[in-house]
């Protein structure tokens, strides 16, 4: 869950910037929108070369640091996880189409990346997680 929302947070705070803002800081994509599909193979496909989150400190937390207060670790982390979930549906009617896919953003593995490839990234990446979070659930 901690390397969850290290990955997630990111994402739900640049979408809550304006996209003009997020062009000025990251630039512009280049190349043709992916697919869903395609964000997939790309995302499997660096997996499969032998990327690993451990790869990249800002991914990996070595030590996440709980709130001061926190009892239940378990449920903080479920509850931090679903707010950054939730910001990004919440700020996700603030872009376009037109700016989802002209906006790009850095993948710390795949390189730049559409916000809309970036979106598309998250929930394969949560997908791919979510028998271990089923697992320590139990």
């Amino acid at each position: 869950m901690k390397h969850l929302i290290i990955s997630v947070k990111p994402i739900s705070k640049l979408i809550g910037f304006k996209p003009e803002d997020v062009i000025r800081r990251f630039g512009e994509t280049t190349q043709a929108p992916r697919t869903y599909d395609e964000v997939k193979a790309m995302y499997f496909g660096r997996l499969a070369e032998g990327v690993r989150a451990e790869d990249y400190e800002n991914v990996l937390p070595t030590a996440y640091r709980f709130p001061e207060g926190v009892v239940d670790q378990h449920a903080h982390l479920c509850e931090a996880w679903l707010q950054a979930n939730q910001r990004i549906i919440d700020m996700l009617p603030n872009w376009s189409d037109e700016a989802l896919d002209r906006a790009q953003v850095l993948h710390p593995a795949i390189g730049m990346i559409s916000m809309r490839e970036m979106l598309y990234f998250t929930v394969i990446h949560n997908r791919l997680h979510a028998g271990d979070i089923e697992k320590a659930l139990t």
